[in-house]
């Protein structure tokens, strides 16, 4: 039977010396492994599928839907994350395609199986209150996610999430709340 609840609240939140000891122990930022560059996730681990090859290592790509990153003058045309294909053979990146849509998913990071991606979506209500959220997808075989549930991330405007390497822990840092917040996954 599938679980439908993949992340379960932990600890609530904690300061921001909180947030330098999860870094300082690898779990935040630094861990290259698991990050291109700050929006951009690499999703090479163990699920590259047969149909990308090889030498093809889909991206999955977080951006801004709204608010202050946007040009006041015009709406954002964003709708959410991305996914493109950098092909190692000859260098080369395929468009992006969009494969979900949602709310500010400014930072993206793939699970260590493969299997999953977690997004934060950095906004300052969620739920009525002021909080951020943390979304977790399930990555399809063709590289599409499928929502699997979000939850509050305990803080407004969080900006980074990161997977221990054991991928049992999930840690999200919440910019405007000064805060950070950490998630059992779920077996």
């Amino acid at each position: 039977m599938e679980r439908t609840l993949l992340l379960r609240t932990m600890a609530r939140t904690a300061t921001l010396r909180a947030a330098l000891l999860v870094a300082a122990i690898g779990c935040g930022p630094g861990n290259a492994a698991d990050t291109v560059s700050d929006t951009v996730s690499d999703s090479r681990s163990d699920m590259a599928s047969p149909a990308e090859g090889a030498n093809r290592y889909p991206l999955y790509i977080g951006t801004y839907t709204q608010g202050w990153a946007c040009n006041e003058k015009q709406d954002c045309t964003s709708s959410g994350i991305y996914r493109s294909v950098f092909d190692a053979s000859n260098g080369t990146l395929s468009p992006a395609e969009p494969v979900a849509t949602t709310v500010n998913p400014s930072y993206v990071v793939v699970h260590p199986s493969g299997a999953f991606l977690y997004a934060v979506n950095e906004v300052g209500d969620y739920g009525g209150e002021s909080s951020g959220s943390l979304t977790a997808y399930r990555v399809q075989v063709d590289g599409a996610l499928t929502e699997i549930n979000r939850v509050s991330s305990f803080g407004a405007d969080p900006c980074y999430v990161s997977v221990d390497r054991s991928g049992r822990f999930a840690f999200v840092a919440n910019y405007s709340g000064g805060s950070v917040a950490s998630y059992r996954i779920a077996d």
